[in-house]
Formats: structure tokens, sequence, C-alpha cells
């Protein structure tokens, strides 16, 4: 459980860098990431890193060591202690709503973009949309990016960090079945 709280903004980053990869058809040039062993894009690995960054220099081991701190207080390792496991499953869709609703700017700019190359692709047909769309789309998710994220992603990722803080509220109100008083 405390492993899914404090991968929390490192899953949302790299759902994210999918989500972008995907749209603008980078997902050609996957690669496995030995980190977490699964096919990955390159998007997904700089923001993942990113976030890590952000996390690290705005106090993320502090954090973690508070939350592992806490967890002892709540839940006596020599005792039994069991959480309540719907409210995890939860994660997945709030990862997913938090990816989607980051992305969003460059996910429209690039189907307004797709849009305009289907257009140029009518009128020149000669022209084959495909082979610059790939380079368009890079560019332009590369310079949105450079747009939106630089004031925004910091920030989202130290809301998402420090939500684990809370774990103490969490952890007592979702029913664990021993607390220590």
């Amino acid at each position: 459980m405390l492993g899914c709280l404090l991968s929390w903004p490192f899953w949302v980053m790299h759902a994210l860098g999918c989500i972008i990869d995907n749209q603008r058809g980078a997902t050609l040039s996957s690669s496995i990431d030995p980190a977490n062993g699964i096919d990955t894009s390159e998007m997904a690995n700089f923001l993942n890193m990113f976030a890590a960054v952000v996390y690290l220099q705005n106090g993320g081991l502090v954090t973690m060591v508070d939350v592992l701190n806490k967890s002892y207080q709540l839940c006596d390792p020599m005792n039994e202690c069991t959480p309540s496991l719907p409210p995890l499953l939860t994660f997945i869709n709030q990862v997913a709503q938090n990816a989607l609703v980051l992305a969003s700017p460059v996910v429209l700019v690039l189907l307004l973009s797709e849009v305009f190359l289907g257009l140029l692709s009518r009128f020149a047909p000669q022209m084959n949309a495909f082979a610059i769309s790939l380079t368009v789309k890079s560019g332009i998710a590369v310079l949105i990016m450079l747009l939106y994220f630089s004031p925004v992603l910091p920030d989202n990722v130290l809301r998402l960090s420090f939500q684990a803080t809370g774990l103490s509220s969490w952890f007592y109100e979702r029913g664990a079945t021993h607390v220590l008083e």
C-alpha cells in the first residue's frame, strides 16, 4: 500500500508521457525500461525522471521517511494490521484521470495538426502526409510542452506527491483492523 501511495506521481507522469508519445506517433521507437521492466516510450521515461527530480528536490525523501514512520505508528509490525484494499483500486482510475487531464492540451493541439495534415494531403495528394506528420507532430508536441508544462508540471508533481503525507488519516479512516492508540 505504501508503494502505491508513494509511486503515485511517477505513475501519472509515466502515463502522461505514454499518451503524448502515442498521439504524436513516437511509439515506434519504444524500448524496454530496465527499471520498470515494461515497454515504454521515450517521453514517458523523460517525464518519469523529471518527476523524480522534482520530488527529490522538494523534500521527497523526507516525505517518504515520514510516511514510513507514520505507517509503523499506525500498524505495529508485530501485530496483525489489515488495511482496506478497495481504495487502492481507485488509484488506477485516478492515475488515468490525472494523466488525461494533464495531456489534454497537447492532445488537442496534435488533433488540430492532424486535421490540418489531413486537409493538406487532400489538397496536395503528391505530398506524403504520413512522412511529414511525424516531424510536424513531434515539433508541435515539444513546443506545446515547453509553453504549457514549464509552469504547470512541477506544481502537479508536488500536488500529487504530497498526498501521501495524509496516510494516517487515510489509513485510519479506511478500515485498518488494528491501529495503535
